[in-house]
């Protein structure tokens, strides 16, 4: 019997917590060298501008694996339809028996990529931090900010994005979510005083410059998953105390 679950059923059964918790426990494991983790298999398809991305792993000793496949067509959002998309498939890991299928649209990948940078931003961002900054506008700019304020005292954010209706849409959601955020007018504007900068675009060109960002700033690049899309400038990189 193969049991399948919808985006509601993650919503009610994992937290953002949870996400990071398990997160956490999983790069730990990684790091000791208690993972199987091949390298993604991804894949663009240039007529859509779509990505697919293929990605699996198994913990040692765990009884299941799981491998998902996630998907982004950024000119969905022209189509009133959602830019993201996927699902996982767990295996049981003796016999590599398919026990459930996560047709969740890609939630659970929201998560996932959400509850890395909070666990990045947990280690690494100053303690005390209460000042964010977001360069971007679509879901996973919102799942980002949502799972760092688990994980530090923000109490100032400003968002940038390059449609201002987008903008004044995600002010909206965060208000409602109890978050107020600020729109700046530009990238530059939005980072300059930001003790966490995050950026969660698909920009096919760097939106950040190493000169505008505050000594200290921790940078979570949320959206740089493959080379085509560079959303730092390499100078920022160059100079990471880390």
């Amino acid at each position: 019997m193969i049991r399948v679950l919808d985006s509601d059923d993650v919503r009610r059964l994992v937290s953002m917590a949870d996400a990071i918790a398990a997160v956490r426990e999983a790069l730990a494991a990684a790091d000791r060298g208690g993972a199987v983790m091949p390298a993604p298999f991804g894949m663009y398809l240039p007529d859509a501008g779509g990505e697919v991305h293929v990605k699996g792993a198994y913990l040692t000793g765990a009884p299941v694996f799981a491998v998902k496949i996630a998907t982004g067509f950024y000119r969905n959002a022209e189509l009133g339809l959602a830019v993201t998309g996927g699902m996982t498939m767990v295996h049981d890991a003796m016999t590599g028996m398919l026990r459930m299928l996560i047709a969740d649209g890609g939630l659970l990948t929201e998560l996932r990529t959400a509850a890395a940078g909070a666990v990045a931003a947990d280690l690494l961002a100053r303690p005390g931090a209460r000042a964010a900054a977001v360069i971007g506008t679509g879901g996973q700019a919102r799942y980002q900010l949502l799972a760092l304020l688990k994980v530090r005292p923000i109490e100032r954010v400003t968002v940038w994005g390059r449609r201002r209706q987008a903008a004044e849409q995600f002010r909206r959601d965060m208000a409602v979510a109890g978050v107020p955020v600020c729109i700046a007018a530009t990238a530059r504007e939005a980072v300059q005083d930001a003790e966490v900068v995050i950026t969660a675009t698909s920009s096919p060109e760097p939106l950040i410059e190493a000169g505008w960002l505050a000594r200290g700033a921790h940078v979570t690049a949320a959206g740089s998953d493959m080379p085509h899309k560079p959303e730092l400038e390499p100078r920022i990189l160059v100079a990471a105390g880390k």
